[in-house]
């Protein structure tokens, strides 16, 4: 062979060999998945529940793969299963030892439940248990009052940790008829023993003495501690009326005795005048020393009856001083006696008799029902028995007041008026009432008294809607003269109650007077169930109630006219400023279609923020249409639902306008998620047709899968498929395309995914299974395929969900939603048939039990519409017929 033709084959051959070799090199590497595992170290001991206290949970992440040490781990999601309250706080994770900070919210045990992955493998993801418990502290507090006003408070039975920790005192609580304070009451609290001081005020005790204080602890739960004060308060009532001032009640009876005989003979002139001016300011000073040691009395007299009822100690010192008080009372009233007929003497004119009524009203005050003249006074053809004094009070009034029935008695047949008020509103068998006088009563009764007698004022209220005020008129119900006193009397506004779907600002304090009162009233509208209304109860300085009902329908007809007058002129303004918008001319470069894009993603942002206000408040508005039946608010409101359509419009526009502005600039992936979502067919072929990401997500993590099933676009869909989609993929929620399509009420989509090996056995992160999807959906082959589909693959037709809901319930609770939307009619009475279909297939079906109950205790008939359960009872009564 000659030599040119040899060199020339083995120069073939090293050629041929160095393109083997670069095309080795050039091979590209498979695509390894990187493994790891993860572990959390054994939970700490128990600790107590302390608010805001973090605990470390000790993680553990390990992998074998070299690739791992660059990957970068994160917490996917992460529950306390079993209810509990808490937060974990998140962070980035690394290959090694990591620890997480976990906050328990309440005590008791957390089982957690972590989920792991390396970002971008997110399926993948590892899942970790993890519990602790958070242990309730039993700390205890006793107290004690150690006398001289010292409380002693012991906190014990804490976990060493709180040795260190404050305790809070919340609340401070006295037994009725008792008060005080605590002396420079502390901030906090210590763990042992605290020291308060206390000190006394009131004391007219109506039970046994005793001060009850709120302690929080660091785990912010109460307790409370009782302590018993019946020491402290028979300290405090052996310093009321000390022995100097029993001393100068006794001078003073014995300056009474001493005048006995000074002031006897007939007075004139100056003498006169200086004598009864002496002898009053004496008597006043009697009767006001009288009133205040009766008053120390008989509240002596009943803390000591208290105390006694208690088995209190120590109460013979008690004893000796009411005996001193009622000694010094009854010398005092002896005084009285003495000094009041000569001050009647000296008060009597020259030239007649003094005035009966006067004598009398003066003798009820100071209860001196042994003057002599009283009788002669009563017999006196000067006496106006009717008469009232500065508080409108007749005789019979004060003798009532009084409890004299007999001197009550003589009065009526004297001719007194019964039903006769005082400047309070009350009426003499009022007080009778009050003081639970039986024989008052029924001396009243006798006579003709009513005790049900009306107040003598009335109550009218209404609403002026030119001014937007709430107007309560108050006036005299009787024809007796309005006295000046009237004027200066309060009523108050006791109670508010709006009709269930209004709302407004009254103050319940608020404070009216006689006549017109005028209060400014702005009424909010909800949703109206009933027609609405205000209540008010007033209350009386007689302490009479009255109430009055006002009409709001006209103020809820105008705040709702005005407000969908306000909101369809913005909605114009929305669509006029789109419009405009649209309508600029755009410079056919990337930037100005960029800078075009933003502005208006920005206004579709802003019209559909309104738009959703706007269509919430028009159903609200729709139902109370019909309570208040006013034809100027319908044509309001349906001017409202045509605003409401265009915004739809405008905003479908706008949609339209930045996909197409898009086209031109997003990668393949982006723009057939666009098209897929306008329903642009042209777009979908030429994308599907190119090399596209088919595993590619949007910013809720939908694949193409996913958007091509939403939108029912079964050639879309296969064609992502064949192009290798990935069947199973989850989107948030952890739904699959398969989960979608069991709602999509589309049967040949369900097919479609169900041959290319989609998953029947998926569950979203709720629990809820493709047959309870289906169950939501108005598809009866839907349901029918995926059962005969769960069967094929001996999956749980019965299973339950999160919550204990099985597709029953599914059922029974998407078919009210539906009634409650669609109300009644033709697309109701349509959906409600394909929802009787849905209803017969699951009962056919062994597999699911009807009785079974979720975790509210509720079977799915509970929450069916009365149509499907009418529907359900006639069905099952047919199937145990046939069995």
């Amino acid at each position: 062979m000659p030599k040119a033709i040899l060199y020339s084959l083995i120069f073939l051959m090293l050629v041929v060999s160095c393109e083997c070799k670069d095309m080795k090199m050039r091979e590209l590497p498979e695509e390894k998945e990187i493994t790891f595992t993860g572990e959390v170290a054994s939970p700490e001991a128990k600790k107590p529940y302390i608010p805001g206290d973090k605990r470390e949970i000790k993680l553990h992440l390990g992998s074998n793969d070299e690739e791992a040490k660059d990957a970068k781990f994160k917490i996917v999601s992460w529950e306390v299963t079993n209810g509990k309250k808490g937060t974990l706080d998140v962070s980035s994770l690394q290959l090694g030892d990591n620890t997480l900070s976990y906050t328990p919210q309440e005590p008791g045990k957390h089982e957690l439940t972590i989920k792991v992955a390396i970002e971008g493998e997110e399926e993948n993801a590892q899942i970790l248990h993890y519990t602790l418990e958070a242990e309730e502290a039993n700390w205890q507090i006793t107290g004690q009052a150690e006398g001289g006003g010292n409380i002693t408070l012991t906190i014990t039975d804490a976990p060493q940790e709180w040795h260190e920790k404050p305790w809070h005192i919340t609340s401070l609580r006295w037994s009725c008829g008792l008060s005080g304070r605590i002396e420079n009451i502390p901030t906090s609290l210590a763990y042992g023993t605290n020291n308060l001081q206390l000190t006394l005020g009131q004391v007219a005790l109506a039970e046994s003495p005793w001060v009850r204080l709120t302690i929080q602890g660091p785990d912010s739960t109460d307790r409370e501690i009782t302590t018993d004060l019946r020491e402290e308060c028979i300290e405090k009532l052996k310093e009321a009326l000390s022995e100097e001032e029993l001393q100068a009640i006794r001078e003073h009876n014995e300056a009474v005795r001493q005048q006995e005989h000074t002031y006897q003979g007939n007075y004139a002139g100056t003498a006169r005048a200086d004598a009864q001016r002496e002898l009053g300011a004496l008597y006043d000073t009697t009767t006001r020393l009288q009133a205040e040691t009766t008053t120390q009395l008989e509240h002596f007299v009943n803390n000591l009856g208290v105390l006694r009822n208690q088995n209190a100690s120590g109460l013979t010192a008690l004893d000796a001083k009411r005996t001193d008080l009622q000694r010094e009372l009854a010398a005092l009233a002896s005084s009285i006696h003495i000094l009041h007929p000569m001050v009647t003497r000296l008060r009597e004119s020259n030239t007649g008799p003094i005035d009966p009524f006067g004598v009398l009203h003066e003798a009820l005050q100071q209860r001196n029902y042994e003057e002599t003249s009283m009788a002669l006074h009563l017999e006196s053809p000067w006496l106006e028995v009717n008469k009232e004094d500065d508080q409108g009070k007749t005789l019979l009034h004060l003798a009532i007041e009084q409890g004299n029935v007999p001197l009550s008695r003589t009065l009526i047949q004297k001719g007194a008026e019964v039903n006769v008020r005082d400047f309070s509103g009350k009426t003499p068998i009022q007080y009778a009432i009050d003081k639970n006088d039986q024989a008052a009563i029924t001396l009243l009764r006798t006579s003709g008294a009513d005790p049900d007698l009306p107040p003598d004022w009335q109550l009218q209220g209404s609403y002026d809607e030119s001014s937007r005020q709430l107007v309560l008129s108050i006036n005299n119900a009787s024809e007796r003269p309005q006295r000046e006193r009237r004027q200066q009397e309060q009523w108050r506004i006791t109670n508010v109650t709006w009709s269930h779907g209004i709302r407004g600002q009254i103050d319940p304090n608020l404070v009216l007077h006689h006549g017109q009162n005028r209060i400014p009233l702005t009424v909010e509208v909800a949703t109206l169930t009933e027609q609405p209304s205000l209540q008010i109860l007033v209350q009386g300085p007689d302490n009479a109630y009255q109430a009055t009902a006002l009409d709001l329908r006209g103020a809820c007809v105008t705040q709702l006219t005005k407000k969908f007058f306000s909101e369809n002129i913005e909605a114009e303004q929305w669509i006029n400023n789109s419009q405009a918008v649209l309508g600029e001319d755009i410079e056919d470069t990337e930037t100005a279609r960029s800078d075009m894009c933003t502005t208006l993603a920005t206004l579709l942002h802003q019209v559909t923020t309104f738009q959703k206000e706007y269509r919430k408040d028009l159903k609200k508005a729709e139902k109370s249409l019909n309570i208040l039946n006013d034809t100027k608010l319908d044509i309001q409101l349906s001017n409202s639902i045509g605003s409401c359509e265009k915004l739809e419009n405008t905003i479908k526009t706008l949609d339209q306008k930045i996909y197409v502005l898009k086209k031109g600039s997003i990668d393949s992936e982006a723009l057939l998620f666009g098209a897929l979502q306008n329903m642009d067919s042209e777009t979908i072929n030429t994308c599907l047709n190119s090399n596209i990401d088919v595993r590619a997500v949007d910013s809720q993590g939908k694949t193409l899968l996913h958007q091509a099933v939403l939108v029912n676009n079964v050639e879309a869909a296969k064609k992502l498929i064949e192009k290798g989609a990935d069947v199973n993929a989850v989107a948030m929620q952890e739904q699959t395309a398969l989960c979608f399509a069991a709602r999509s009420n589309n049967i040949e989509m369900v097919k479609l995914l169900c041959a290319s090996h989609g998953d029947l056995g998926i569950k979203s992160f709720r629990g809820t299974s493709l047959l309870q999807f289906a169950a939501t959906g108005r598809s009866p082959e839907v349901l029918a395929f995926l059962i005969e589909k769960f069967r094929e693959k001996r999956l749980d037709l019965g299973s339950s969900d999160l919550k204990g809901n099985t597709a029953l319930h599914y059922l029974a609770k998407n078919t009210r939603k539906e009634c409650s939307r669609m109300k009644d009619g033709p697309s109701w009475l349509k959906t409600l048939e394909i929802q009787k279909k849905m209803l017969k297939i699951l009962l056919d079906c062994n597999e699911i039990d009807p009785t079974k109950r979720d975790h509210k205790g509720k079977v799915a008939f509970s929450s069916a519409t009365p149509s499907l359960q009418e529907y359900w009872t006639d069905l099952v009564r047919h199937i145990n017929s046939t069995i």
